[in-house]
């Protein structure tokens, strides 16, 4: 994990989220937010489609981006939102229900990919990590 924390700031690193409602993909940010020192309140951006916060690292000021796709029907709209400019500024990107963009074709970041499932009989989430893929430009 230590070699992804030293990407910070040198490519965007996207966590892409996958899972039904409620399997946990939001409470997921908000520790990761946490963790990246961010104490503002985190929301889910279902209806906003993208919250933006920032954080310190190595006394550069970075973004985190909390997005919501899954009422973008297409990539062009994604790019509406600034996916671009979030991936220029090596943002550090929450992306829940990443059918949108096509990941594969990011250059210059880290595609961490998260499977999120819930058993509601037994109120147990789990959460799978695929391996991450390192994007070069």
């Amino acid at each position: 994990m230590q070699k992804y924390i030293s990407l910070l700031g040198q490519k965007a690193i996207i966590f892409a989220l996958q899972g039904e409602l409620g399997a946990g993909k939001t409470q997921f940010v908000k520790g990761l937010a946490k963790g990246l020192g961010i104490s503002q309140l985190i929301t889910s951006p279902s209806y906003t489609l993208v919250n933006e916060y920032f954080f310190t690292h190595q006394d550069q000021i970075l973004p985190f981006v909390h997005i919501d796709a899954w009422r973008l029907p297409s990539e062009a709209d994604l790019k509406s939102i600034g996916w671009e400019n979030f991936l220029q500024a090596k943002a550090v990107i929450a992306l829940e229900w990443p059918h949108l963009p096509d990941l594969k074709t990011v250059k210059n970041g880290l595609v961490i990919p998260l499977q999120f499932s819930y058993e509601a009989a037994t109120d147990d989430r789990s959460i799978t990590l695929e391996k991450p893929e390192e994007k070069n430009a």
